[in-house]
């Protein structure tokens, strides 16, 4: 499989759907590709790392009660 930070919107969610990859992973991954390039491309203006993987966190939670 490609990183997971360079799969598709649909195919991203497809995976979590089919519970191969979670949200915390795709979240986890993209956060650290930008960590890795951001200094470089300068591309974000704020990047809300706790926030993002405490939404990640509750996305997972909710899937397990469903």
């Amino acid at each position: 499989m490609n990183p997971l930070f360079e799969l598709s919107a649909h195919r991203a969610a497809q995976l979590i759907k089919d519970k191969k990859i979670s949200s915390v992973e795709l979240t986890g991954a993209c956060l650290e590709r930008i960590s890795e390039r951001d200094d470089e491309l300068h591309a974000w203006q704020l990047v809300d790392f706790e926030g993002a993987m405490a939404a990640a966190v509750r996305a997972d939670n909710n899937a397990l009660k469903e």
